[in-house]
């Protein structure tokens, strides 16, 4: 982002120059406190959890805990995140995905991905879930200026039948619960274009396990006119229709970005919540979510 976009965005997330720094240190002295949680945590991503959380302490203090809670609770997600990796390796041959360059009217990001298996591919699917919070811890570190919120734009024309029987319900609910209530990302609209009726069932599929308010936010789009009238074609890739270039060449710079950040990723695994310290009863994968699949409340001093 450059500094003529960051001062429109700055103000849509109620960030002031006055209050920032003092915002960061009172949740740095408030990490300090949590017997439970790391001492310290990099202020990239403290200032993260602040925007997200459109700098409410209370809200960035709460959402701080599910982050270090799920690390804990959710090893098979949060454990060996290292994209040198064979099977990283594998799956990053396998998709494209970009960050396009600019901002949309509102001040949003926009996130292009799509699959490149062909039905034949070894693409072992189960693991694009972690790999997407993966790329998502990474921008977060990296971010600069923090924007209101993303867009994301699918291709899911090579979605095919067999990767439906490698998300289980249990991967499922796991992730969502995550991205409902733990991740530093304002998903503000989800596209889906060329969705076949596999996609349109997968679609139904994870919809329970989604917070209402994110469900409200995907389009499946039938033709890419529709796509162009939530996002300019200036904002995305060539594949989708649009004239930022090819999704290819913003591929490697997220693969830039992966290598640049992995021996970072690698060192976040023990950057969690030790539940022998908490006060009170100490949370586990089994005490996690309640009925419903939601997040239960915690309790924040």
């Amino acid at each position: 982002m450059s500094l003529e976009e960051a001062y429109p965005v700055n103000i849509k997330c109620k960030e002031k120059m006055d209050t920032t720094k003092q915002d960061l240190e009172t949740i740095k002295e408030w990490l300090k406190k949590q017997p439970h949680l790391p001492d310290t945590w990099d202020d990239e991503m403290l200032m993260g959890y602040l925007r997200n959380c459109s700098f409410s302490l209370e809200k960035t203090k709460t959402k701080l805990d599910k982050y270090f809670t799920m690390k804990t609770a959710l090893p098979e997600m949060f454990a060996n995140r290292d994209f040198t990796k064979p099977e990283f390796q594998k799956l990053l041959k396998l998709v494209e995905v970009g960050v396009m360059p600019g901002l949309n009217s509102d001040g949003y990001s926009v996130y292009a991905a799509r699959l490149l298996a062909s039905e034949n591919d070894d693409l072992d699917f189960s693991l694009v879930p972690k790999t997407i919070l993966m790329i998502c811890d990474i921008y977060i570190k990296k971010e600069v200026v923090g924007g209101p919120g993303d867009v994301f734009v699918v291709d899911a024309s090579r979605f095919h039948l067999k990767y439906l029987a490698q998300i289980t319900p249990t991967l499922a609910k796991n992730f969502f619960t995550f991205v409902n209530d733990a991740i530093a990302v304002k998903i503000k609209q989800f596209h889906i274009i060329r969705a076949s009726a596999i996609v349109e069932f997968f679609i139904k599929f994870l919809s329970p396990f989604m917070k209402e308010k994110i469900r409200n936010r995907i389009h499946v789009h039938e033709d890419l006119d529709t796509l162009f009238d939530y996002v300019p074609k200036g904002l995305l890739p060539e594949e989708f229709g649009g004239t930022a270039g090819k999704l290819e060449k913003h591929m490697d710079e997220v693969l830039v970005a992966a290598y640049e950040y992995n021996s970072w990723l690698k060192g976040q695994e023990d950057v969690k919540a030790d539940e022998t310290k908490r006060m009170g009863r100490s949370v586990n994968q089994d005490n996690l979510f309640g009925m419903d699949g939601s997040f239960k409340k915690l309790v924040i001093d």
